[in-house]
């Protein structure tokens, strides 16, 4: 409990200071549209808003719902926005610390993975933007439900993961996070009707917002297989090791990669030690 503690308040001081930058950020492009769009109206106009058809964004009711729920609370007040969506950064880095931890049993590699995903630079979009936060508020709800499955509360964990789903489809590849945790604790058997109904929820999820897309979507993005897609899949290994695209932060990066792969070797070497 103790070490918990230490630990949440090390996350919360370090994303703060590291994020820092982020508070004085004015609203960008369609921030205006959501806060408008989705609050400050009669309430019965935003709620349909929010679950209804869309009309200024994608279908994403978690996150509209946001919008509606920060909208009235905050107004313009871009200060609080930012300051939500750090807390809820802070919160997710240390709920990867408890899973690392309930999976590693290995408090060193639970704190550094945190720590990795508290100051990563891919966050920057959605800790300068607004209304980039979708993909950060699925996550959120995805580590929830995945570390109420591993503590053996499933019935949240099925409540939870469809709330990830509806915050950003982006979360459906969280469905491979619960396969392969079943498989490496060889309970994959076990598991099977608990993934049959997370496959099934996912499918219906993805039923559902494909009726919810406009046409006009599918014309602006299309399915390409191209020599750009090589260059495509560099540019995001690049930014997952933590290279930013222009900025001047070399060293900052070669630390992170340093971390990454100090936190790789150490956890395979316990994983070797551990199955001896």
């Amino acid at each position: 409990m103790k070490k918990d503690l230490t630990v949440a308040l090390l996350i919360c001081l370090v994303t703060v200071i590291f994020w820092r930058n982020a508070f004085f950020n004015f609203f960008a492009q369609d921030d205006f549209i959501f806060i408008k769009h989705f609050s400050g109206n009669d309430l019965v106009v935003d709620l349909e808003n929010v679950f209804g058809e869309p009309e200024v964004t994608h279908w994403r009711p978690v996150h509209n719902l946001y919008f509606l729920i920060s909208g009235n609370l905050f107004g313009k007040n871009y200060y609080l926005y930012h300051v939500l969506v750090i807390l809820l950064h802070a919160a997710t880095s240390f709920l990867i610390y408890k899973i690392v931890a309930k999976l590693w049993r290995n408090f060193y590699v639970a704190s550094l993975s945190s720590l990795i995903y508290a100051i990563h630079p891919a966050h920057f979009v959605a800790m300068y933007w607004v209304a980039g936060s979708a993909i950060n508020i699925g996550f959120f709800f995805l580590l929830l439900a995945l570390y109420f499955y591993l503590t053996g509360r499933k019935v949240l964990s099925a409540i939870l993961y469809p709330v990830s789903l509806l915050a950003s489809e982006a979360m459906t590849a969280g469905l491979a996070l619960f396969v392969f945790e079943s498989a490496r604790s060889k309970r994959l058997k076990g598991e099977k009707n608990y993934l049959v109904m997370l496959a099934f929820l996912t499918g219906a999820f993805l039923l559902v917002k494909l009726i919810n897309t406009a046409a006009a979507t599918f014309d602006l993005y299309k399915l390409k297989v191209s020599l750009e897609t090589f260059f495509v899949i560099r540019y995001y290994i690049l930014r997952t090791l933590g290279f930013a695209e222009s900025s001047g932060d070399l060293i900052s990066s070669i630390l992170l990669v340093g971390l990454i792969i100090g936190v790789f070797l150490r956890s395979l070497n316990y994983l070797i030690k551990d199955r001896r």
